[in-house]
């Protein structure tokens, strides 16, 4: 039982260094004016909240807008982390 403690510990630690390590992350969001848009400064409102969100993290953000079955795809695939917004 003494074990079950030593291996929790590890395992919380290995998961802190893991999210230590990501400092730049791909999303996907769909075309949604005022919200997220290619057309719109800084991408829309949630573009905006979501960059500033991680940057207050350390971690920089890049987005690609494109529609949403071929964003879930791409999340599937592992080529984009997340969905930003839907």
């Amino acid at each position: 039982m003494r074990y079950t403690g030593y291996f929790f510990i590890f395992f919380l630690l290995l998961s802190f260094q893991t999210i230590a390590a990501v400092k730049n992350i791909t999303l996907t969001a769909n075309e949604w004016p005022p919200y997220t848009s290619d057309n719109i400064e800084d991408g829309g409102l949630v573009i905006e909240l979501v960059t500033a969100a991680f940057a207050m993290e350390g971690i920089k953000t890049s987005y690609q807008i494109m529609p949403w079955a071929r964003a879930i795809a791409s999340v599937d695939a592992h080529e984009i982390d997340a969905v930003a917004a839907w």
